[in-house]
């Protein structure tokens, strides 16, 4: 599975993080943290995050691994990516 986030469209909410916090969460700056290629079995909560997102900025691809940009780690700006441990911030 492979989650996305468009940079350009997020306002920081953190209703994903509330939704599916095995997949989101903020951290102590208040810098989105999501897992981009989480397991299978957070499908459920990753969809969750995404109907909850104000902006719908999250999209779990149904098939593939999303688009060129997302599968090669660069995630439009303001967002950061900061791979670690197999999770992005985007602060």
């Amino acid at each position: 599975m492979r989650i996305e986030v468009d940079g350009n469209v997020r306002a920081g909410h953190g209703q994903c993080a509330i939704a599916a916090p095995g997949s989101f969460q903020v951290d102590d700056e208040g810098h989105l943290v999501f897992a981009a290629n989480p397991e299978d079995i957070f499908r459920a909560d990753a969809e969750d995050a995404a109907d909850a997102c104000p902006e719908q900025a999250i999209t779990i691809p149904t098939s593939g691994l999303g688009s060129p940009a997302a599968t090669a780690g660069q995630v439009p700006a303001p967002m950061l990516v900061s791979p670690v441990a197999g999770w992005h911030s985007a602060g």
